[in-house]
C-alpha cells in the first residue's frame, strides 16, 4: 500500500503520520504535539472503559487513537473520514496502534447514500476537506451512519467535525441517536454551513428536533440560546466554536436486554485484561457525563 507523503508527528496517544503538505494540523502537531486540547479534554471526561466512541471527520486519528486508549479492548473506537489521502494515513495509524478495537471507514457521513464532490482546502489545510452535493474532479462515497454502523451499535460519545456537513451527518444517524442518546461534541462553523447550503439556525433547530440541548464547550450551563451560540462563533478568528450537545432524555431501557459489563480478568505479570460482555451490547451501563 502506497501512502501519500507524510510526516511522523508526536501526540499524547503516540506518534502519528500526518499529511506532509498540511499547513495547519501537521504544522501544529510538529510544533507543540497537541491539537484541540479543550475538545480532547471534553471527550476524555465523558469516556469510560468499555465505551463506544465515534469520530466523524476523524482526519488521521488524533482524537480517535486517544479515545481508543481510554475505552480499552472492551470498547470500540470508530473513525469516519472522507478524504482518500487522509483516510490512507488514518488507516495506517490505526494499524500501527495495535488496537484491534479501532475501526475506520472511508466515507462521507451524509443523509442519503450516493456520491459527493470533495473540495480540498486551497491553502493546504488537510483538516478542511469539504464534501458537497454535485459532481467534481474528486468524488467520494456518501453513507448514512445508521446503515454503515448497523442496528447493534450503541454510541456513548460522538465527535462531529464535518466542515459544514454536520446537518447531513445528523440526519443520517437519527436511529443511532434515538437508540443511544450519546454525548456529542460538535464543531459549529456558520460560514461553512452556509457554504454547504444550510443556515446555522437550521442546524440548531435540527439539534433541538433530535432531542438535544446545545451548550458551549467549557460553559457550565448545558444549553444556551441560539443568538449566544452564533455570537460565540462570530467572535473567533475562524468563525467557529465548539458545542456540547446533551440529550434532554436518557436512552430508552430495554429491560429484557442483557446488561453490558466491563469484566477485568487477571492475566500474566499481574495485569488485568478487560473485555465487554456481551460483545455487541444492546444496553449500556454508566453515563457518558462526568460526575460532580
Amino acid at each position: 500500500m502506497t501512502l501519500p507523503p507524510a510526516l511522523e508527528v508526536p501526540t499524547p496517544a503516540g506518534p502519528l503520520l500526518a499529511p506532509a503538505h498540511c499547513t495547519t494540523v501537521t504544522a501544529q502537531l510538529a510544533s507543540v504535539g497537541v491539537w484541540e486540547p479543550e475538545e480532547a479534554e471534553a471527550i476524555a471526561a465523558r469516556l469510560r472503559p468499555g465505551a463506544t466512541f465515534l469520530d466523524v471527520g476523524a482526519h488521521v486519528g488524533y482524537h480517535l487513537l486517544a479515545a481508543a486508549a481510554l475505552v480499552g479492548p472492551g470498547g470500540r473506537a470508530i473513525g469516519i473520514e472522507a478524504d482518500p489521502d487522509t483516510f490512507a494515513l488514518l488507516r495506517e495509524n490505526a494499524r500501527r496502534s495495535s488496537k484491534p478495537w479501532i475501526e475506520v471507514h472511508h466515507a462521507a457521513a451524509w443523509s442519503e447514500p450516493g456520491r459527493l464532490r470533495l473540495d480540498r482546502d486551497p491553502e493546504g489545510n488537510s483538516g478542511n476537506s469539504q464534501v458537497r452535493a454535485g459532481d467534481g474532479s474528486l468524488t467520494v462515497t456518501a453513507a448514512r451512519l445508521d446503515d454503515l454502523l448497523g442496528p447493534e451499535t450503541a454510541l456513548d460519545v460522538v465527535l462531529l467535525d464535518a466542515q459544514g456537513a454536520e446537518p447531513h451527518a445528523l440526519r443520517g444517524m437519527q436511529a443511532l441517536l434515538a437508540r443511544s442518546r450519546p454525548a456529542i461534541v460538535l464543531e459549529f462553523w456558520p460560514p461553512g454551513l452556509r457554504a454547504a447550503g444550510t443556515e446555522p439556525e437550521a442546524l440548531l433547530a435540527l439539534i433541538d428536533e433530535l432531542g438535544y440541548r446545545a451548550g458551549l464547550l467549557g460553559d457550565p450551563e448545558p444549553a444556551a440560546p441560539p443568538e449566544r451560540l452564533l455570537a460565540a462563533a462570530a467572535s473567533t478568528a475562524g468563525g467557529f466554536c465548539t458545542l456540547v450537545l446533551t440529550p434532554r432524555e436518557p436512552p430508552p431501557v430495554d429491560r429484557d436486554a442483557p446488561v453490558a459489563l466491563s469484566v477485568c480478568i487477571p492475566t500474566h505479570a499481574g495485569r488485568a485484561g478487560c473485555s465487554r460482555w456481551p460483545p455487541r451490547p444492546t444496553m449500556r451501563t454508566g453515563s457518558p457525563w462526568p460526575s460532580g
